[in-house]
């Protein structure tokens, strides 16, 4: 098998687990939490109100454990957007799309395993992925300072993030 052919076999298995995981999503399948083994479910009720401020909105990602994230011209910067109807978060982790489900109570927030494409990079776009995957790994609170989306662990800021601006406003 040809290099181009076998990518590209190895593409076409990666978009249909990538469907399966959504498919799967979609059915109430259970997902594996990233937080810690202690944690306790508790009813999604719990934390309808201060969430608001995360949903319906694109941020964009600034800075990854304060350094900021320096990508090529033209690149795109990656992101991340809550659908809280769903409990579904959506992003572009520098190199590929992501899809996972989030656990948000309170300033507590936690991701589940995240399905991605596989899409290969290198270089500053690669290690800006790996970086924010992980950190979306150790994420377990939130707030909104500032203007800008941070994720902590405990005392520590991971990640930074701003409201993408609207390229056409309302009139």
């Amino acid at each position: 098998m040809t290099a181009e052919r076998c990518a590209f076999h190895h593409q076409r298995q990666a978009v249909c687990i990538l469907f399966l995981l959504i498919v799967c999503a979609g059915l109430a399948c259970p997902t594996v939490s990233i937080g810690s083994a202690g944690q306790v479910e508790r009813p999604a009720a719990e934390s309808e109100g201060p969430g608001k401020a995360l949903e319906g909105e694109t941020w964009l990602l600034l800075e990854l454990n304060g350094a900021t994230v320096q990508l090529p011209a033209g690149e795109r910067q990656p992101s991340i957007l809550f659908l809280r109807q769903d409990r579904r978060v959506t992003g572009y982790s520098g190199c590929n799309e992501f899809t996972g489900g989030y656990d948000q109570r309170g300033d507590v927030l936690t991701f589940s395993l995240l399905a991605m494409t596989r899409r290969y990079c290198a270089g500053a776009a690669g290690e800006t992925e790996r970086e924010f995957v992980e950190v979306l790994s150790k994420v377990r609170s939130w707030r909104i300072e500032g203007g800008m989306l941070l994720f902590s662990e405990g005392n520590s800021v991971l990640a930074r993030f701003r409201q993408e601006r609207q390229k056409n406003p309302p009139h």
